[in-house]
């Protein structure tokens, strides 16, 4: 059962990467597209691929918080078991 655990905990968790850049590429690219309208480059670019990422390490963050706690009510309910 553990060999299952661990490959769903990769699984849930192979998206870290994807989510970071993702995030990044969206700021970035909103950014340039804002920066073209408002004739203000780079700022916009800068801030919003800045705030993608600030986003992307707090969507992780608050992700491995939760894994966190779930996995310490499951280690507390197998103790009370033994």
């Amino acid at each position: 059962m553990k060999k299952f655990s661990e490959l769903n905990d990769f699984v849930a968790f192979s998206w870290i990467g994807i989510t970071l850049a993702a995030l990044a590429a969206l700021g970035f690219f909103l950014g340039s597209w804002l920066d073209s309208k408002l004739n203000t480059a780079p700022l916009f670019m800068i801030v919003f691929m800045l705030s993608g990422v600030a986003l992307g390490f707090l969507r992780v963050y608050f992700s491995l918080a939760f894994k966190n706690k779930i996995d310490s009510k499951k280690n507390n309910n197998d103790q009370k078991e033994d």
